[in-house]
């Protein structure tokens, strides 16, 4: 059990981990690290992906969104994760942030963010060249400026 929480801290504590600097990170012996690994990402705590040159790259599981919190009309899968990761974070970010921690395209999560804002789920701010998201306060009005 120490080496699942020991390896979990670690996926926290980083967005995204190439699986060889994760395993050298956790002081596990490669076995047990893969026997760890497969529970974490059958558990949904973690997530795999692949870099372009094949090789694994390991980051924290996304979070549901909070019970009680309903999105009205079609939301694509993309959009659910996006919005999840804007309530989980806590604090407004850009979308090339976003895609960054989601391990997404960025065009995939600006349409996503556009859906979102269009919904009222998520505010959008202009500062120079730059967008910021965020998810409103509680009975603010959700509008772009």
């Amino acid at each position: 059990m120490e080496a699942r929480a020991r390896v979990l801290a670690l996926l926290r504590a980083r967005e995204t981990w190439p699986e060889g600097a994760l395993r050298e990170a956790s002081v596990l012996r490669p076995g047990l690290f893969k026997e760890v690994m497969a529970g974490l990402l059958h558990e949904g705590l973690a997530e795999a992906r692949w870099d372009i040159r094949g090789r694994t790259q390991y980051l924290p599981a996304v979070p549901a969104l909070p019970s009680g919190m309903v999105l009205a009309g079609p939301v694509t899968p993309v959009a659910q994760r996006v919005l999840a990761w804007l309530v989980e974070s806590g604090r407004p970010e850009g979308s090339r942030r976003i895609a960054q921690a989601l391990a997404l395209p960025v065009g995939e999560v600006d349409v996503a963010l556009l859906e979102l804002v269009g919904l009222g789920r998520v505010l959008a701010k202009r500062v120079g060249n730059l967008v910021i998201y965020r998810v409103p306060e509680p009975g603010q009005a959700s509008r772009t400026s």
